[in-house]
């Protein structure tokens, strides 16, 4: 998936870069991860009620999760992957449609 190369490649050199501190690292990393899902989430709007709506942002969460393994556990590159990750994270959950059925209530 291109946009979520992109994504990565972006994400990475947020890692990377020796400019800023890691508190400035993990907030361009959330600034980041929630562009990216508004952009997604603007083009799925299409592919709302279909199983592979949401496959962009499973694929940028795998991707992240990999990424992390391959740093220390609470490394700064760690922790701001961790803030990427948890906004995508986020976002997996509130595109999912509701599972409940509306007007049904099983104790009535």
């Amino acid at each position: 998936m291109p946009g979520t190369e992109k994504f990565m490649a972006d994400l990475l050199a947020i890692t990377a870069s020796t400019n800023q501190s890691e508190d400035q690292q993990v907030e361009a990393a959330t600034k980041l991860a929630m562009a990216y899902t508004a952009n997604l989430k603007h083009s799925l709007d299409k592919w709302v009620g279909k199983a592979s709506g949401d496959q962009g942002l499973i694929s940028a969460h795998n991707a992240i999760i990999a990424e992390q393994n391959r740093h220390p556990l609470k490394s700064p590159a760690w922790r701001v992957l961790h803030a990427a990750e948890n906004v995508i994270g986020d976002q997996k959950i509130n595109l999912r449609p509701s599972a409940r059925v509306p007007g049904y209530n099983p104790r009535s």
